[in-house]
């Protein structure tokens, strides 16, 4: 496994640790050990299972961006390596796209869930 593959995993995994909501801990009755089991039934499971989907997520598109920016950098380039750079750029690009849909998606989900069950949240 090269550096910048062990440096993208990591990063992934801290992104995803932003899915977690602001939750009021100072409410009358705040049960933490209650609010640890009700996060990680409103994520799915835990928080290697949450930033696991993250990952999954964020590859799936530098995937696509990869694909497509292949596709572009050969018609507008005109060359192998203006596909190969095109990749590059479209994979890089991608890999943002899709950690940031995957934790913004996620985020809300765990939100909504958390509110259903009585947590009130300080961002929203």
């Amino acid at each position: 496994m090269t550096t910048r593959t062990v440096i993208t995993i990591f990063a992934l995994v801290l992104v995803s640790a932003c899915a977690i909501p602001d939750v009021d801990i100072s409410r009358p009755g705040f049960n933490d050990i209650q609010y640890t089991e009700d996060l990680d039934t409103c994520r799915g499971g835990n928080f290697l299972e949450a930033a696991g989907k993250t990952f999954r997520l964020g590859f799936a598109g530098a995937f696509a961006g990869a694909a497509e920016g292949a596709v572009n950098g050969a018609i507008w380039g005109g060359s192998e390596e203006g596909a190969i750079i095109g990749a590059g750029v479209g994979g890089f690009v991608g890999i943002g796209i899709g950690t940031f849909s995957a934790v913004k998606e996620e985020g809300e989900k765990v939100s909504d869930c958390l509110r259903g069950k009585g947590y009130a949240l300080r961002n929203g």
